[in-house]
């Protein structure tokens, strides 16, 4: 028996190392899409938007692709995973003939989606890191300080 709720965690884990908190926004527009316009709008969308990218900073083409090797699995036990975008729409297309897997291959992409977002915005933003308890203490005596005026 599988855990399909283990592998969409660990494919968000080992998504999440290559994105930002700035891509937050494709993660967000990919799960709306997945959501309204089903899984092959979704394998679509992201494949332009990896057209666009450029060659260093594939974030769709590699989420399409991690998404991709979730549902490859789905299809049939040893099925070769894709390696290009073309290959992932075309595997998101032949999923659409099982009505069953075609619903479960939607509820695992959407949970993989979900999960990047945690992960992303679990993320430690270096702008917002203070540098210890000294950037605390002014905070503390700021504080007395309005205190003893009242």
């Amino acid at each position: 028996m599988r855990r399909l709720d283990l592998e969409c965690a660990q494919a968000a884990s080992d998504l999440s190392a290559a994105f930002q908190k700035t891509d937050e926004k494709l993660i967000a527009d990919a799960a709306a899409v997945l959501a309204g316009q089903g899984l092959y709008a979704f394998a679509v969308f992201l494949r332009a938007k990896a057209k666009k990218e450029k060659a260093g900073q594939r974030k769709a083409g590699a989420l399409l692709l991690r998404c991709s090797k979730l549902i490859a699995a789905l299809k049939q036990k040893n099925a070769p995973e894709p390696s290009t975008d073309d290959a992932a729409v075309a595997l998101a297309k032949d999923v659409a003939a099982d009505l069953q897997k075609l619903l479960l291959a939607k509820k695992i992409t959407a949970e993989t989606l979900t999960y990047l977002k945690y992960h992303i915005k679990a993320k430690d933003d270096p702008k917002n890191i203070e540098a210890g308890p000294e950037s605390a203490a002014p905070k503390a005596t700021e504080q007395e300080r309005k205190a003893a005026t009242a």
